[in-house]
């Protein structure tokens, strides 16, 4: 199945905090964030999130990746 969502071109995806649906982010958590406008709690929360564990993202104890780029480079061995 991964194979033929990735012929158009897609990633998939999953996560374990939704933070529009008032979920909390926890250590090791993927957060996914839409922001097109459609979930404007979500990103607000995310920002909010952001600028109170400004240090964690900094050192790098959080990687922010954004999806359309390719995370192959990451990941190589």
């Amino acid at each position: 199945m991964v194979d033929k969502v990735l012929t158009y071109g897609l990633i998939q995806v999953g996560s374990d905090a939704w933070l529009a649906k008032g979920q909390r982010a926890t250590p090791g958590s993927i957060v996914l964030i839409h922001g097109n406008g459609n979930e404007p709690i979500g990103v607000n929360d995310f920002l909010q999130l952001l600028r109170s564990e400004r240090g964690s993202a900094i050192n790098r104890q959080w990687l922010l990746y954004d999806l359309r780029e390719s995370l192959e480079d990451e990941f190589q061995n």
